[in-house]
């Protein structure tokens, strides 16, 4: 083998190491975290083999190592590797090896984080191998040394090394007990498993939370957590403020995906004070979720084909009125006469309102009277307060023809004559809903 190309080799890798050496040495900085990284770690490597016997020629070798940290500069490494030297006159030296090796870092660790990313080592080790020479079958063994440097990238290192190494081989035949010596330089690929331990100190979310003490270790970035790590909810609602569009919603109340409270039949109004929660989808609802039903007839506005009836009157299912007798309350004439006194007209209005949606039906006007007076007398009376009811309903827009009245006198008393309260009520006007004429709405 040539000297000076061994010489050579040797001498560019530790001027290299040097080199390295020096860059790093001007911009190493203090340890700034102080968690131990115990992963272990493997090195893919390719490389060449020199003899430094004048017999042996150069050759190349490749391998795989497998390691793991035992302290803070000290590593334990073995190495499978295979390596074939050409001999000038021998033939091919085959060497497949397993070395155990301590692997000792000089300069700072590269099991902490660091500012230093170029980390030089010494190794020692033994080896034993299985030859292939000359024709025989050999097993040698023996120690080594090393030097190299590991250089940090984010996912992986770069390792460079040079070893000396000793194969005492038992000789076999033709090959005689003998003692080689050889130098091999390789570089590689180290990769740690596994993820990065972090300190207890570190914040891996950014939420401003130690990671030993952070119960919610994923806490998307922006967003407010408390002492614990975790998404602050200002309402205990269990949606984190970040999401909650309804932030301040009461203790105790059931709540969707965005913190407001739930409202199944989608009325606008939360199920926690909905009296009628499974109203139909649409359907116009009061503050207590029930159907809105704004003349008070039992029949939801949305399905009232007969809006404004009259407070008490009965309806049916589409809220129209049907056959009755009402009595209109609060409709009352001067003493002994058939002229509308003027709160009685607020009532008529109301009646007319009623009547506008009602454009099936034909209606009379019954008018009563109390005992005072003659039969004759008070027959005529009724009959004059009806007509009168009914003129005004017809000025005020109700078609004539729809309209009838009647008069009763005393003849159909609902109270007592005896006292003035049952005389006052017996004085009346009532609306009847005439069975003769009517036509019920479609339903």
């Amino acid at each position: 083998m040539n000297k000076q190309y061994k010489r050579f080799a040797l001498g560019a890798l530790m001027a290299a190491s040097l080199g390295l050496a020096a860059v790093n040495s001007a911009q190493a900085e203090e340890i700034v975290t102080d968690v131990f990284d115990d992963r272990w770690f493997g090195t893919l490597h390719l490389g060449a083999i020199l003899a430094d016997d004048q017999d042996l020629d150069s050759g190349g070798s490749f391998g795989l190592s497998l390691g793991k940290p035992l302290s803070d500069r000290w590593a334990l490494e073995a190495t499978v590797n295979y390596e074939e030297l050409g001999t000038e006159n021998a033939g091919d030296y085959e060497r497949l090896s397993l070395s155990l090796q301590g692997l000792f870092f000089f300069n700072d660790s590269p099991f902490w984080d660091t500012a230093t990313k170029t980390h030089f080592f010494g190794l020692v080790g033994i080896q034993g191998a299985s030859i292939d020479f000359l024709g025989e079958s050999l097993h040698g063994y023996g120690p080594m040394l090393g030097l190299g440097f590991l250089h940090e990238f984010d996912s992986f290192n770069f390792r460079a090394e040079a070893r000396y190494k000793l194969d005492d081989i038992e000789g076999d035949g033709i090959v005689p007990d003998e003692t080689y010596y050889t130098w091999s330089t390789w570089v590689g690929l180290t990769v740690p498993f596994g993820e990065k331990p972090r300190p207890p100190s570190h914040d891996d979310d950014g939420d401003g939370v130690p990671n030993n003490r952070d119960k919610c270790p994923n806490t998307p970035p922006g967003v407010r957590v408390g002492l614990d790590g975790c998404p602050l909810d200002s309402d205990g609602d269990g949606v984190p403020d970040a999401y909650d569009k309804c932030p301040n919603t009461p203790l105790g109340v059931k709540v969707d995906a965005d913190g407001c409270p739930l409202d199944s039949d989608g009325d606008g109004i939360p199920d926690s004070i909905d009296k009628c929660p499974d109203t139909p989808l649409g359907t116009i609802v009061n503050s207590e979720g029930c159907p809105l039903d704004s003349d008070g007839d039992g029949v939801p506005d949305g399905i009232d084909q007969c809006p404004n009836t009259l407070p008490g009157m009965q309806v049916n299912s589409v809220g129209c009125v049907v056959p009755q007798v009402f009595e209109l309350r609060g409709v009352h004439f001067e003493y002994d006469k058939s002229r509308l006194m003027i709160d009685s007209k607020v009532i008529l209005d109301r009646v007319v309102e009623s009547l506008e949606n009602e454009r099936t039906v034909k209606i009379m006007i019954a008018g009563h009277t109390d005992w005072m007076g003659s039969d004759a007398y008070n027959q005529k009376l009724s009959e004059r307060r009806a007509i009168s009811v009914v003129d005004y309903l017809i000025s005020n827009g109700v078609p004539g023809n729809r309209l009838s009245a009647k008069g009763f006198g005393e003849s159909m008393p609902v109270a007592t004559n005896e006292t003035a309260d049952g005389r006052e009520h017996n004085r009346r006007v009532e609306l009847h809903i005439l069975e003769d004429g009517y036509v019920a709405p479609p339903e």
